[in-house]
């Protein structure tokens, strides 16, 4: 602090000349605008939704929206088991990922529809195959999808359009070919 200045005052540099300035009014005024800045920040990293859960069973991934929840899961050999269901709802999804034993497509879905409840014949379209179900009182699907030895079954019981988003999100990087379509 320099004599005869107000204790607020402090001496700044410009060019050429000295000139008494409002030093602690400045700081005071940087820091609350340091603070609003970064306010308003963290209220936009905060409003940015968090990306959704993700379920994998055998190298296939789902993604898991709010409401969804994982009932049951297991391993056994080479066949991986997965069951999703969607709170307050009557609707489920069932997954099963398996060796394909060397069978063709069309016998794996003949074999499976007989087996679930199918309604009608499996259908193929683009190498994939569904069949409608019924279990329990409840109407449901069945897709199935057959790439490098492996087969994909996933049954959707309940109401259909809940479960779009996690047949759509669904994905297998190490092989796209398990991935309905």
């Amino acid at each position: 602090m320099t004599k005869g200045r107000a204790p607020d005052e402090t001496l700044c540099a410009m060019p050429g000349a000295l000139w008494p300035a409002q030093g602690f009014s400045i700081i005071i005024e940087e820091t609350k605008m340091q603070k609003i800045l970064l306010t308003g920040l963290l209220i936009l990293l905060l409003a940015v939704p968090a990306p959704a859960a993700e379920k994998e069973v055998a190298g296939v991934f789902f993604p898991l929206p709010e409401g969804w929840s994982v009932v049951e899961e297991n391993t056994s050999g080479t066949t991986s088991t997965l069951l999703l269901r969607q709170e307050g709802r009557r609707t489920a999804i069932a997954v099963m990922v398996a060796a394909d034993a060397g069978l063709a497509p069309a016998r794996i879905a003949a074999e499976l529809a007989s087996v679930t409840g199918a309604t009608a014949d499996p259908v193929e379209r683009e190498g994939q195959y569904s069949f409608p179900i019924r279990k329990d009182g409840q109407d449901g699907v069945c897709f199935l999808a057959q790439s490098n030895g492996r087969f994909i079954l996933v049954s959707v019981l309940g109401e259909l359009p809940p479960a779009v988003p996690l047949l759509e999100g669904m994905r297998c990087p190490a092989d796209p070919g398990l991935v309905l379509r």
